[in-house]
């Protein structure tokens, strides 16, 4: 979850940052943080950043019982796991380890090269997708610019080595040294992303089997991508509507939007949300009102001591706040929403809302369980940034999200046979389900 509002003039945030009554949740005092310089830190600098972090979700998080954790323990363990010779990665990745003992994937640091990397909307990559399929690593895609397209992977591959060791051996290994996150599910994927995660210079050596046995060996050299948020919709085959947009960001609202006004005369829609990481919950808000005819509050916004975000001393969150409705002109017709692992947070929040409305089926796989929010990055020396859940949801009739994930309606298991075989088995379903309901 972003940052729900931008309207104050700048030269009002200074003095407005420090107060708690204008600015309950700090929410413009984060943004009027200057850019940190990318600089090291020195051992006694790094010290008073992990006081900051451990007194920032002391007080501010959501759960002031801390998810059950003993959060003054958790303190103490790590006491001594910050040595004046470890490694600035060393250092971050450490800290982040520490705030993951909450089992929250949206309380995290971020180093100051991951920061750079969101803020340029991309990084290096080595081109592939992976994930954990019937115990293998499997490959999802290649991108076909990357060395390992023109090395000859391809989808539905088995990765069996990673840099001379055995796959199963790193990630057995990864696993049991990485951070915790809100699901175990979600930590095994971050494993993966981890383990695929490009530096410069740095090359990456695998081999893939396929089909047939026989293997690809490559060494792949990272290269810059840009992933760009997008969005695009069409009539299907079917005579279906479909939607898919890879982010809740503030700049593709509009053509979301634009793209239901363009679909309202559809038998039935399709929301494809797989892939899509979250981001802003007004965005959310608007797409939802969109289905609504009468104004509803199909999620349930819980936060700390149950006292609203105010900005400028306006309450811009609360826990009975409700979508707008879209009254006569809204979209009553069937509706799928495809869900994956990777379909986090807004994605869940939309998923959960349009399911409590009614009219929407979850298709494909149980989501991520990362529906915690925050307002906004807190800048670190050195150039990190630091995210802590402020909101939790929970849906209309109580169901929490946070840990379980949005369970599909109808399931549709990713398989090493269903990749090899190129179909789109979630889209397949999806299609075979309206065309049941609908008769077309």
């Amino acid at each position: 979850m972003n940052k729900f509002t931008q309207f104050c003039a700048a030269g009002m945030l200074s003095l407005l940052s420090g107060c708690a009554v204008l600015d309950s949740h700090n929410v413009l005092g984060r943004m009027a943080v200057p850019r940190e310089t990318f600089e090291p830190l020195s051992h006694a600098q790094r010290l008073l950043v992990v006081d900051q972090v451990w007194e920032t979700i002391n007080t501010r998080y959501i759960d002031p019982g801390m998810n059950g954790i003993d959060w003054v323990g958790v303190r103490k363990r790590y006491a001594d796991q910050f040595p004046a010779t470890q490694s600035e990665e060393i250092f971050w990745d450490t800290l982040d380890r520490m705030v993951g003992e909450l089992n929250d994937s949206h309380t995290r640091i971020e180093s100051p090269a991951r920061v750079r990397d969101r803020k340029n909307f991309g990084g290096l990559s080595y081109g592939l997708g992976l994930a954990q399929v019937e115990g293998q690593l499997l490959v999802l895609g290649v991108n076909n610019e990357s060395d390992a397209w023109f090395a000859g992977v391809r989808a539905g591959m088995i990765v069996t080595e990673i840099n001379q060791i055995p796959a199963a051996q790193i990630y057995a290994d990864s696993l049991a040294k990485s951070r915790k996150q809100s699901t175990d599910a979600i930590r095994a994927r971050q494993v993966i992303r981890t383990l695929l995660e490009a530096k410069d210079n740095g090359t990456l050596a695998v081999v893939a089997q396929r089909e047939d046995g026989s293997t690809v060996s490559a060494t792949l050299k990272p290269r810059a991508i840009r992933g760009l948020p997008t969005v695009m919709h069409r009539t299907l085959p079917s005579g279906f509507g479909y939607l898919r947009f890879s982010a809740f960001n503030e700049s593709l609202r509009a053509r979301v939007l634009e793209g239901l006004s363009l679909l309202k005369d559809v038998p039935a829609l399709i929301i494809d949300l797989r892939g899509n990481g979250g981001g802003s919950m007004a965005m959310t808000s608007a797409i939802v009102g969109r289905f609504m005819a009468k104004e509803a509050q199909p999620l349930k916004i819980v936060l700390r001591d149950d006292k609203p975000v105010r900005v400028l001393g306006i309450p811009m969150i609360s826990s009975d706040a409700k979508a707008t409705p879209a009254g006569k002109e809204a979209f009553n017709k069937p509706v799928v929403i495809l869900t994956d692992l990777s379909s986090a947070s807004a994605s869940e929040a939309l998923a959960a809302s349009m399911r409590e409305l009614g009219n929407a089926t979850v298709v494909g796989q149980t989501s991520c369980g990362c529906l915690l929010g925050f307002l906004g990055y807190l800048s670190l020396p050195g150039g990190a940034e630091m995210a802590y859940s402020e909101i939790a949801l929970v849906t209309a009739s109580g169901k929490r999200i946070e840990g379980q994930g949005v369970v599909p309606d109808i399931e549709v298991a990713v398989t090493i046979a269903g990749v090899r075989s190129a179909r789109d088995r979630s889209l397949e379903a999806a299609v075979a389900h309206l065309q049941k309901i609908t008769g077309k």
